[in-house]
């Protein structure tokens, strides 16, 4: 598949969502806020592997922003705006067998806007109810709690959760049995976590 046609889709995708209010700090990267602080976030895997066209699935989520720059800056990180992820499920889940993929064919270019405009309908009715329902601190946490195994840096953003709602008994346990746990994974790893820990200051 031609890159030039790709970046041509995900550019017209991208201009969709600013045209509905949606900001766009770098390609394929546009968010709205929700509340102070909280943006909406889309993520669309693009599978374009030795085939004519583009299909693409879509995640939604919500980036939370003091959970993800406090990660991000006590594991010694850069925080951009709307990069990463606090809490996210895939669209397929959302809408069930209504749900199919986008697809984007060169040979097909008329079908092009009607996938475009497909999109954005489904995130402007069913992703925007879903990003009301989880908007909750308590629903990020409970999430990151049962994705702390995939690593990713699930456990960062977990701790950080956890320490804004003062739940500090809870936190230090966590802090104390992800500490064992990493060393299974290597030293750069379990420094990592030593790391962030420090800086921290779990109390």
């Amino acid at each position: 598949m031609d890159r030039k046609f790709i970046n041509q889709i995900q550019d017209q995708i991208d201009s969709a969502f600013v045209a509905i209010n949606y900001k766009r700090p770098r390609r394929s990267c546009c968010y709205f806020e929700l509340s102070p602080n909280v943006y909406s976030w889309h993520g669309m895997p693009c599978d374009s592997r030795g085939q004519e066209a583009i299909y693409y699935m879509l995640n939604i989520g919500l980036h939370f922003r003091d959970i993800e720059e406090t990660a991000r800056k006590y594991s010694g990180l850069k925080y951009k705006v709307g990069e990463g992820v606090t809490i996210m499920e895939s669209f397929q889940t959302v809408l069930g067998e209504k749900y199919k993929l986008f697809t984007f064919d060169p040979e097909e270019p008329e079908n092009i806007k009607p996938e475009i405009e497909r999109l954005i309908a489904l995130i402007q009715t069913h992703a925007f109810l879903w990003y009301e329902r989880n908007n909750n601190i308590e629903v990020v946490t409970e999430f990151l709690r049962s994705n702390v195994e995939r690593l990713g840096f699930y456990p960062e953003r977990y701790a950080v959760a956890l320490k804004m709602q003062k739940q500090n008994k809870v936190l230090q346990e966590f802090m104390e049995q992800h500490s064992e746990t990493v060393k299974q994974y290597g030293n750069d790893i379990e420094q990592s976590w030593i790391n962030f820990g420090n800086n921290l200051k779990v109390t």
